[in-house]
């Protein structure tokens, strides 16, 4: 195992090997598409997509609505939330208050 990052509330697991693993909360039980149920109120993606909740039903550039509240960006692009409308150094603003990285 690589280790854990956390951002926006998700906790994300990345495990060594050729395929990474995301873990995300699932909102009032339900999971995201493309992710299943892992228990303890998780949900388990074998992929390398990244998962963040949806701001008011709106995702940020670069991702697509998920279900369950989320947004996935495929391709590893994380985000982080924007602090007071402005991004940390190498990340721009992606809209819905998140910054891509």
């Amino acid at each position: 195992m690589k280790g854990w990052f956390v951002g926006a509330g998700v906790a994300f697991l990345t495990c060594g090997g050729a395929q990474a693993q995301s873990m995300v909360p699932a909102h009032n039980g339900s999971c995201p598409s493309g992710t299943s149920y892992a228990g303890s109120g998780y949900c388990r993606s074998s992929s390398s997509d990244v998962f963040v909740p949806a701001h008011n039903g709106s995702c940020p550039s670069g991702s697509s609505y998920a279900g369950s509240n989320y947004c996935r960006s495929s391709g590893g692009r994380g985000y982080v939330p924007a602090h007071n409308g402005s991004c940390p150094s190498g990340s721009s603003y992606a809209g819905s208050g998140y910054c891509r990285l």
